[in-house]
């Protein structure tokens, strides 16, 4: 009695005469979702009939594996009938598997029309899988091609289902375009993100200070390189409207123009028969880095339209990307956004040079919303150089001149505006495609300016971004966000990608980082003597800061005083808040960087000292604060020592506030003493023979000790 077993198949847009035209094979993908029981489930190929010209006999080959959860390394299987091999690799439980068709050069009996299936057996209990089907092509005729068969989810038996048919297919190399050449056919296990989490530099601050950093752990069971494509969030919402790196995300060389960025940019095509190459990006060969290669004539991108992609008047612009230039022409279009039907319209666009005699300069360009009226910027050097890749990069508020920036390699470049009226007028509203390699300009060619060379890795976004933003993407730190990009109470956090080179993984989300403070500022500073006409020995010095916080905190100021350009202070150290936490807020703000530690059970109070901004507490046992080295006290020298303090009990006869050393001809101590009627405040110098006490006006104990 047979056992009735589920199947499901569905077919791929993909045949092996594509993969021919190739000439270097091509990979096709399979998921296989979580099953119950791995131990019951069975591997298979299969080879169906085909409604194509029917004639050559063919019994149809199953191959059978038992497939145990413990099979993690690729087990070569016997070869079928048709001469082709199976190879296979499976992940513990669930997920992938890999499996390996290769065709050889030969004749083979391939039934012309024949399709390749790729299922999996299940009991009735568990759930169904969604397969592909590889069909070797042949063109239909038209009384053969209306009937092609559909394949469906269906209960079969297990048998071996034969037919017939005609013609086999010859695999030969130096055959005609119609006849299939030698290449693989990959069914590849995809990477994974195990683990993605997002901190700040300062895990208990997250002020505009500190960067956001994404710490990723990646896998893959094929041992493929794995390249992470980040995409970061501000309140939910991607930072870029475009994120586009040019790597292999359908097992192909072609329609690598996939968007990261979550507004959906992926109504693209490839024009001319433009060359996507696997290992041509900016980062070197191998691995994932892939690129379009333009050849310079007619080649470029299309980023059908979306209203994301729209930049207004005053909102921030950024394009980011690597270029490889062949040659340098007299225009040569990176990307526009717009001027791409006829019409000199663009929203904004960046190109390669300015004509001739300025080919290496670069200019950003667009077209004001009345129509009438350019806006050029262009670099005051030539800055770009042939058969180099340069990382290139531009910022901009729309309508707002002064703000644009030009960056070749992370560093700022010099430029100007054609007249003076340029950079602050509204930009044209376009509501044409997005163009990547060259334009289409009114009067000019089908495909004008078109751009020879290599393009990988472009980024757009609506924001004016930093130039320490910039510096991290061209050092590929795509998994940095710089602390001057963050605001308060901006929810932050980044969604991980991996790739290995053939397929994208599942995407994985961080957790969010709420920036919650922002750093006060002195906005202006001046320093006035009681009467400024004498500014002699009789005249106080006064300081005037003016400040400001943008969280509307109250502002406490820290002076360092100096002497013809030198400290006055050895050490100054109020004990304020200084990096968002509760501990470790022992700063020296005299310049000479003697900052502390904390020892024992030493507690910083927020609220406590004498004005209420912060203070150390010390339960009289064994607490202290451990100061860095420094030259505080010196020989035959006047020293003064200030500070604050509030006695709360004596725990011991001598209970000491500041020390430096012991027993040393610079030594020092200053404290307190109840050994002697009354209380004393103390100072020790030297040793312990050298002891200078200084009676407080009254007891210590009812004007100096409190609760």
């Amino acid at each position: 009695m047979s056992r009735k077993s589920r199947r499901t198949t569905g077919r791929i847009n993909q045949s092996l005469r594509d993969c021919g035209e190739t000439k270097g094979g091509c990979q096709l993908l399979a998921r296989l979702k979580e099953i119950n029981n791995p131990a019951k489930r069975k591997l298979q190929w299969e080879f169906l009939p085909s409604s194509y010209k029917s004639a050559a006999e063919l019994t149809a080959t199953r191959t059978k594996v038992r497939v145990s959860p413990q099979s993690q390394n690729p087990s070569k299987l016997p070869s079928n009938s048709f001469g082709m091999k199976l190879f296979f690799a499976l992940m513990v439980l669930f997920v992938l598997t890999l499996a390996v068709i290769t065709v050889n050069p030969g004749t083979i009996n391939v039934l012309t029309g024949a399709v390749i299936g790729f299922g999996i057996e299940l009991p009735e209990d568990e759930i169904a899988i969604d397969l592909p089907l590889i069909k070797i092509p042949e063109e239909p005729t038209p009384e053969t091609a209306k009937n092609e068969p559909e394949h469906s989810s269906e209960e079969t038996e297990e048998s071996s289902p034969s037919t017939t048919a005609k013609e086999p297919i010859r695999i030969d190399q130096n055959s005609s375009s119609s006849i299939i050449e030698t290449q693989n056919i990959i069914i590849s296990a995809l990477p994974s993100v195990t683990a993605l989490t997002l901190n700040t530099t300062n895990l208990g601050r997250n002020s505009t200070k500190d960067n956001l950093t994404a710490y990723s752990t990646t896998s893959d069971t094929d041992g493929d390189l794995v390249k992470v494509i980040y995409n970061w969030r501000r309140n939910n919402d991607s930072i870029a409207i475009l994120n586009m790196p040019f790597e292999k995300i359908n097992n192909t060389n072609d329609n690598n123009t996939w968007d990261y960025s979550g507004w959906n940019n992926n109504q693209n095509t490839e024009n001319n028969s433009i060359l996507w190459i696997a290992t041509g990006g900016y980062n070197g060969s191998g691995g994932t880095s892939g690129a379009y290669k333009f050849n310079g004539t007619n080649q470029y991108l299309t980023i059908g339209y979306n209203s994301a992609l729209d930049i207004s008047q005053s909102e921030g612009l950024t394009i980011s990307v690597w270029i490889k230039p062949d040659s340098l022409p007299n225009y040569g279009v990176i990307v526009t956004k717009g001027r791409t039907a006829g019409v000199d319209r663009p929203n904004y666009a960046l190109r390669q040079g300015n004509g001739a005699g300025a080919t290496g300069k670069m200019v950003f360009y667009y077209r004001n919303s009345a129509d009438t009226a350019w806006n050029v910027y262009t670099s005051t050097n030539e800055v770009l150089a042939t058969n180099t890749w340069q990382h290139v990069a531009m910022t901009y508020t729309m309508s707002s001149r002064n703000t644009i920036k030009l960056y070749v390699n992370g560093t700022e470049i010099p430029g100007s505006w054609g007249l003076a009226t340029e950079g602050n007028d509204v930009p044209y509203a376009s509501t044409e495609d997005l163009w990547v390699g060259a334009e289409n300009t009114v009067g000019g060619a089908a495909v004008d300016d078109p751009f020879n060379g290599t393009i990988d890795e472009l980024l757009i976004f609506n924001r004016s971004l930093t130039p320490e933003q910039i510096r991290l993407l061209y050092n590929n730190e795509t998994d940095i966000i710089f602390g001057t990009e963050t605001q308060m109470q901006q929810n932050w956090s980044v969604c991980a990608t991996p790739n290995d080179g053939n397929a994208d993984g599942a995407v994985v989300c961080s957790n969010t980082q709420l920036i919650s403070n922002r750093l006060p500022t002195v906005t202006a500073f001046v320093l006035n003597s009681t009467d400024p006409t004498l500014n002699n020995t009789n005249q106080n010095l006064t300081a005037y800061p003016t400040a400001s916080d943008a969280d509307g905190d109250t502002i406490k100021q820290a002076y360092s005083w100096l002497l013809n350009g030198t400290t006055i202070s050895k050490l100054i150290m109020p004990f304020e808040k200084i990096n968002g936490t509760n501990t470790m807020n022992i700063w020296d703000y005299s310049g000479k960087g003697i900052n502390g530690s904390e020892a024992g059970n030493a507690v910083w109070n927020s609220t406590g000292g004498y004005d209420g901004n912060g203070a150390y507490t010390f339960d009289g046992n064994d607490d202290y604060l451990n100061l860095a080295a420094g030259e505080i006290f010196e020989a035959a020298k006047p020293l003064s020592i200030v500070f604050w303090a509030k006695l709360m009990a004596y725990t011991d006869a001598y209970p000491e506030v500041i020390q430096v050393e012991t027993d040393t001809a610079t030594s020092f101590r200053m404290g307190f003493s109840n050994d002697v009627a009354g209380d004393y405040a103390g100072f020790w110098f030297g040793s312990n023979a050298n002891f200078v006490q200084g009676r407080t006006t009254g007891d210590m104990s009812a004007s100096f000790l409190g609760a």
